[in-house]
């Protein structure tokens, strides 16, 4: 990406300094634009999925954390349950489907 933002930054001071074909010139920057767009969206959708597994594992570490301080995990724990459940969906014919965080639905 920045070997692309480069290579554009030398266009844009070429241009100014040297009499090109203005045509071509911006067709050749449109193309790096392109490029550089494409790989910027690569880009930013890595660093979501980093992000994303930062967030996770930080909640992966609080969760293990939470069963390692439980005594007993027969009776119900409201810190457990918090660990382990994301969100309730409530279907029109009352049916409650629990989605817990891992994605499990019961």
């Amino acid at each position: 990406m920045e070997s692309i933002s480069q290579l554009m930054e030398q266009a844009i001071q070429n241009n100014a300094s040297v009499a090109l074909d203005q045509e071509k010139y911006n067709r050749e920057f449109d193309e790096m634009a392109e490029r550089f767009n494409s790989v910027k969206e690569k880009y930013d959708a890595i660093n979501e999925k980093i992000e994303d597994k930062k967030i996770r594992h930080i909640q992966a570490g609080r969760f293990i954390k939470t069963l390692l301080t439980e005594d007993e995990t027969t009776t119900f724990s409201p810190l457990l349950w918090q660990s382990l459940f994301d969100y309730a969906k409530v279907s029109r014919d009352g049916k409650i489907t629990f989605v817990f965080r891992n994605g499990m639905e019961i």
